[in-house]
This record gives C-alpha cells, sequence and structure tokens, in this order.
C-alpha cells in the first residue's frame, strides 16, 4: 500500500473524540483561562467533555481551576475528585488544586486528613513534603491557630531553608510587621543559614552570618566558608587568615591552611597559596592533606603558567609517589611538555599510553593528540594517517569530527571548531519519520498514547509527556516507525532519542538512514527553541544541542544539585532569569514546563554567549560550572588552540560536558543546518 500523509493516518487512527481539531474547545477553554475569561472557559471546557471523553480528568481539572480562580470553591470541589490512582502528574495537579479549594473554604480537619495522606504516599519527594508542611502553616494561619502557624513556618524557614514557598510564608511576615530575622532565634538561624549554605545559597547565608555577627556571636568560620562557596575567594582568604592568626576555628589547622591555600591558588594568589601548602608538607608530612598538597604544588605551576617548573614538579611527585592521583599528574606533565613545545616528549607518552587502552574512545583521543604532535612537528604525512585512523577508530564522535576538520581543512572553525558541512556520514534532513501502515492497527481511542497525542495538540506537552511514559502495554506491540509516530506526535522526545541513539550503536554507517538519525536528535519542542531563540540571537541548533546533553529531553527531570528540567536551571539561578525578564510570578515548579525551561534556558546561555564574545566553549564550559570558574580558565584559555583549551578543562563533568554538547551541535547542524 502506498504510505499515506502523516496528518491522513492520524485521522484515521484517532477517532474525531480524541483527536484534537482546528480550534478545539478545550484549547479555546485553555487560552480563555489565561486571559482570564473564566466564563467562556467554562463554557468551553463544558462542550469540551462532550468532544474529548477521553481527556475527561484533564478537563475537570481545568474546570476546578477556574472555578478556583473565580473564587467558586464549593463548585470547584465537586470537579476536583481525585482520579484513579495512576500516579501520573495530573493526579498530583488534581490532588493540589483540591486542596486549594478546601483551605479557602476553612476545611481545615478534611484538608489535614489528605495532608497527612499524601504525606505518607510522596515520603521520598522532598518538594510535595515542602508543599505540605506550607499547607500545614497556612491551615493553621486561617484557622486562628497563629502559634501553630509559626511554628510551623519556624520548622520550614529552618529545616527547609531555601524552599520556594519561603516569599509567601516572608510576605505573611512582613504583613505582621515581622521579618526572619526577628521571627527566628538565634539558634533557628544559625541552623538556616547553615541549611543555606549546603542547599548552595551562600550569599542568603553569608547576609544572616553578617546580620548574627552584629549581634556579637564569633563567626569568622561560618562566614569565610560562606564566603569559599560564593566563590568570593579573597574575602574567605581573608578571614581564614585571622581564623589562623587568633586561633579561632573549629577545624583542625592543617585543614584550615589547605583552605587557604585553595583560596589564594583560586585569586591567583599562586606565591602565598605555595606557601601554605609546603607548610602542610612540613608540619604534617605524612599526612594526607600533605599527600594532596604534594599534588597540588605542581599543578599551581602548571595553573599559573609556569610549564617548566611545571614539568619538573610533577616528574619529581612521580618519582617519589606510585599510587596517589599518578594518572592526573602524568597527564598534566604530559601538557606542560606540549606547552613548552617539546611534542616528542608527549607523541612517546602518549604512544606508551595507546598500547594500554582499551576504549575506542579513548583511543580516539590519543591517536587525535598524537596527530596534533605531528603537524607541530611538520610531519604532515604522518598526522594525516593519524588523523584517518582516528575517523576508523571512531568516525561518529567529538575526535572524529575534529579529525576530519583537520583532514579537510587544515584548521579548526572560529568557536564552532568543526564545519558540519564536512561531516558526510550524517545525512542532511529529510522527512523520514514514516507514516507507516497505522490504520492498519487497533490503537484504543483512550489508551495513554492516544491520549499523549491529543495534549500534545493543545500545547499540554507535560502531560504529554507523562502520559506516554506511563504506557508499557500498548508500546510493547509496536515497532519501531509506529512508535516514532506516536512519540513525535506526542512530543515524547525522550523516547524518540532513546530508540534512535540505541539504533545507532548497532547499525554500520551504511544502515544510519535518516531515519534513525532523526530520532537519535529530534527537533524538541522546536516551535518554542525557534522562538525564544530568534528573541536572544541565538542559534535554535545550538539550544537543541545543549538541551539533549543537559536532560536528553525529560521535562520532569531533577538532578542532585536540584537543577529542573529541559535546560536543567537550578532554583537560585532560576529566580535570577525571571528578575531579568519580569516575570514576577514565576515559581522554581514552573522549570517543569517545557516552555518556561526554554525560555530561561536560551536567555541564561544567550548572555554566557555575550559574556564571552561568542566563544563557544567558554559559553558552553560556563552553563555547566558557571562563569567565574571559566573567567579564572580563561586567563591562560585566550592564549591556547580551542580543541586544547577544551582537553585541559580541570573540571572532569564539565571536560565531558563540552565535547559531548559541541559534537550534539555539529551533528544537529548536518542534519538539519542551512
Amino acid at each position: 500500500m502506498k504510505s499515506l500523509p502523516l496528518l491522513f493516518f492520524l485521522i484515521l487512527i484517532f477517532t474525531p473524540s480524541v483527536f484534537a481539531q482546528n480550534d478545539p474547545h478545550f484549547l479555546m477553554g485553555i487560552n480563555a483561562f489565561k486571559e482570564s475569561r473564566f466564563t467562556d472557559a467554562e463554557q468551553n471546557f463544558q462542550e469540551a467533555l462532550k468532544e474529548s471523553p477521553t481527556l475527561e480528568y484533564y478537563i475537570r481539572y481545568w474546570i476546578g481551576k477556574t472555578l478556583n480562580a473565580e473564587q467558586k470553591y464549593r463548585a470547584a470541589l465537586d470537579w476536583l475528585n481525585p482520579p484513579p490512582k495512576l500516579l501520573r502528574q495530573i493526579d498530583n495537579d488534581t490532588f493540589w488544586e483540591r486542596i486549594d479549594s478546601l483551605v479557602a473554604l476553612g476545611q481545615g480537619p478534611e484538608t489535614t486528613t489528605l495532608l497527612n495522606r499524601h504525606k505518607i504516599e510522596t515520603m521520598n519527594n522532598d518538594v510535595e513534603q515542602q508543599k505540605i508542611i506550607f499547607y500545614q502553616g497556612l491551615i493553621a494561619s486561617k484557622s486562628g491557630q497563629k502559634d501553630k502557624a509559626h511554628l510551623i513556618w519556624k520548622i520550614l524557614l529552618t529545616q527547609n531553608a531555601g524552599s520556594p514557598y519561603e516569599e509567601i510564608i516572608i510576605q505573611q511576615l512582613n504583613r505582621e510587621s515581622k521579618s526572619i530575622e526577628s521571627f527566628l532565634n538565634t539558634n533557628a538561624l544559625l541552623k538556616r543559614a547553615s541549611k543555606l549554605l549546603n542547599w548552595g545559597l551562600p550569599d542568603e547565608a553569608m547576609t544572616l552570618y553578617e546580620h548574627l555577627q552584629q549581634r556579637g556571636l564569633p563567626l569568622k568560620e561560618e562566614m569565610a566558608n560562606a564566603a569559599f562557596k560564593k566563590r568570593d575567594y579573597a574575602r574567605a582568604a581573608e578571614l581564614y587568615e585571622q581564623l589562623a592568626f587568633d586561633g579561632s576555628f573549629v577545624i583542625d589547622r592543617p585543614q584550615l591552611y589547605l583552605q587557604l591555600a585553595t583560596c589564594y591558588g583560586r585569586s591567583d594568589q599562586f606565591d602565598k597559596a605555595l606557601i601554605y601548602h609546603r607548610k602542610i608538607i612540613e608540619l604534617y608530612p605524612h599526612s594526607s592533606l600533605a599527600q594532596q598538597s604534594r599534588y597540588k604544588i605542581p599543578f599551581i605551576y602548571f595553573d599559573s603558567g609556569q610549564y617548566e617548573k611545571a614539568f619538573e614538579a610533577f616528574s619529581n611527585f612521580l618519582a617519589e609517589n606510585k599510587r596517589y592521583k599518578t594518572a592526573e599528574a602524568t597527564i598534566y606533565r604530559m601538557w606542560a611538555a606540549y606547552l613548552q613545545n617539546n611534542f616528542q616528549f608527549v607523541l612517546n607518552e602518549l604512544e606508551n599510553e595507546e598500547h594500554h587502552e582499551r576504549s575506542s574512545e579513548g583511543l580516539a583521543r590519543i591517536l587525535y593528540w598524537e596527530a596534533r604532535c605531528l603537524d607541530q612537528m611538520g610531519k604532515k604525512e604522518e598526522s594525516h594517517s593519524h588523523y584517518q585512523q582516528v575517523i576508523r577508530t571512531k568516525p561518529l564522535s567529538y575526535y572524529g569530527f575534529l579529525a576530519l576538520q583537520q583532514l579537510r581543512s587544515g584548521n579548526l572553525v572560529t568557536h564552532t571548531l568543526v564545519d558540519a558541512r564536512f561531516l558526510d556520514l550524517i545525512p542532511k534532513y529529510v522527512d523520514a519519520i514514516p507514516s507507516s501502515n497505522y490504520w492498519q492497527r487497533d490503537i484504543p481511542a483512550n489508551s495513554q498514547l492516544a491520549r499523549g497525542v491529543a495534549l500534545a495538540k493543545i500545547g499540554l506537552t507535560t502531560y504529554a509527556f507523562d502520559e506516554t511514559e506511563q504506557d508499557k502495554k500498548l508500546s510493547a506491540n509496536l515497532n519501531l516507525e509506529e512508535l516514532a509516530s506516536v512519540y513525535e506526535q506526542a512530543q515524547n522526545f525522550n523516547r524518540l532519542s532513546v530508540m534512535g541513539s540505541a539504533a545507532l550503536k548497532i547499525k554500520s554507517p551504511k544502515e544510519m538512514t535518516p531515519f534513525y538519525w532523526q530520532l537519535a536528535y529530534p527537533k524538541a519542542y522546536f516551535q518554542w527553541i525557534e522562538k525564544n531563540s530568534q528573541k536572544t540571537n541565538l542559534d535554535p541548533l545550538l539550544a537543541l544541542s545543549l538541551m539533549r546533553q543537559e536532560s536528553a529531553f525529560k521535562p520532569f527531570v531533577v538532578s542532585s544539585a536540584n537543577a529542573i528540567g529541559l535546560t536543567q536551571i537550578i532554583p537560585k539561578t532560576a529566580m535570577e532569569i525571571a528578575r531579568n525578564l519580569g516575570e514576577n510570578n514565576f515559581h522554581p515548579e514552573d522549570l517543569h514546563d517545557p516552555a518556561t525551561s526554554i525560555r530561561f534556558g536560551t536567555w541564561y546561555l544567550s548572555q554566557r554567549l555575550q559574556q564571552f564574545n561568542g566563544n563557544l566553549s567558554y559559553a558552553l564550559a560556563s552553563y555547566n560550572a558557571g562563569p567565574e570558574a571559566v573567567e579564572r580558565w580563561k586567563k591562560w584559555g585566550d592564549w591556547l588552540a580551542p580543541d586544547l583549551f577544551i582537553e585541559l578543562i580541570p573540571y572532569d563533568e564539565t571536560n565531558n560536558y563540552v565535547k559531548k554538547v559541541l559534537t550534539n551541535y555539529w551533528i544537529y547542524s548536518r542534519l538539519y543546518g542551512n
């Protein structure tokens, strides 16, 4: 049978009750709600129930939300009956909308019962636990139990310092002519400051410590630690010096000396850093800190551009030490030789490493830098042979693409390093995701896959992702082409990318058709990426490349550092972005919304590109490690070739991150670029 157009096959699969029409009432209702036309919204949602019965729970939620906005709380409760517990996002949203109704109606006992049950069900979810505590305080406050409300809020402000619900508590305290400093006692403020510091909010912690110091508390050590976490290393060093002088510190003296050495090293006061490392070795020669200092001394020479001293110091370290940091020291000694133009030494080291390397990626790295050494030595024929070997070893990789660029051009491109037009193994874009013979299959209209497509069509992409993630049975019975069609329509780009990447791993280069490449590297959420990239003068393909690495296109993902959403932004940075964008009603939970995450992420990346004058390597490194770190590395990076700067990024995570985002970018540029 001849392949039918994608739109036609979807009409055949999804019944009119599920498939989103040109102006479905559900979408019209959402738009009316956003414009505060609540009567129109409610009428459209009522019509949507007739149009799309399989989306009933979503429509009921929006009706309840609309009635709450109109302060018709009792009527809202009739629509906010909990759906079957399927652990979906809509269940959670309906629960909290119902809680809002009950709180507004003063139904304290019923609300408390529901919150206690929810507390048990979400025991491992810190965000939900904080929200529960906040609402417990809100219930107490609304029922006139002011002391109980204050007690609960004190718990939230101390044990859960930095919670996204603090702003509301602070507003309530302001109405009572109170501040956090007057509301909490000294011990509670100390606990709060410590929690803020651990949660990555050193500025707020420092403000509290300064306030407490005015009360006469000796807090030099706490303030020094806060300054260190703020990366204000000069001030941290000043405070640590005072501690060392007057002896008023809790940590032991060698640890204090190490902190001082680190502060001086990171604030480019290298001579002072060396003094403290040598002091640790002299006074505590058999300690683990002395071992660290023996490694740090040659590293400081390297960091300060004293490559001859660094080479000698690393050589001495390796001669005296057989276990601790030997791999790192060997690598840095090699780069110290490279930066002194001792390319033959580097070549010998790499050839020795080549014999022990087992991974193809590691071997590609070694061969690439052997080729770079041969280039520098004027041995062009040998270097070209090595570049070709890199491509044979790992053609579709960071080093494979760099090697291809060197062979084709002889130079790296400014900022982007690689000209994507040279990546011949990757096909240019065609509309490769097929419509398949899907209409011959029995896809239930009330299935999670069908609901996912319908929700995506009206812009509820977070819910669409959630529905398709929950599906287990139906997707197991579909082939790859059929699944690709559904996931693309449901905007579950994570599943597309995972399926495509898995296929590319087992395919030969000739079998890597455009279909598999476009699965692995989808134009995810492109309507929002393109819109926001135009506003910030950013290449939308770069934003896609970053998002693929940051979250693998999972809108609900939260990292161990509390980075949230598709572009992985931490709440503190998000609040700063919101202020710059004039978004006064922003809440960190909004980062789970793809449109919000993309708007914030593209703005932040464009700011980093502006800060570093379009230098892509610097901008990507700063997105991951922070602009302060890159400003430090830039002092030596400005003098290096871009591939060498990336290779010398001292943070392993950032080093790998930059390479992966650039690789994504080259592939996206080849697939979809002009």
